[in-house]
């Protein structure tokens, strides 16, 4: 098993967006399924975390992820 951990805080557009955080759980849903991903996504207070759980190596999807990480 492999497994990706990350964090990141909404954007302004996010927040204000009419059932974003539905509509995202919604899309991820839809997504990892297809891609056999299973996962847990967390919202508090404007902090988005996510634990994704895949069986074979990561995608290369992840690596748009690991790309977009701001120190």
């Amino acid at each position: 098993m492999y497994y990706i951990f990350y964090q990141a805080v909404e954007s302004a557009v996010f927040k204000n967006q009419e059932n974003g955080i539905e509509s995202l759980l919604n899309y991820s849903r839809e997504n990892n399924k297809k891609q056999n991903i299973t996962g847990l996504l967390l919202y508090i207070e404007g902090t988005l975390s996510n634990i994704l759980r895949e069986k074979k190596m990561p995608s290369k999807n992840y690596t748009v992820l690991l790309s977009q990480t701001k120190g």
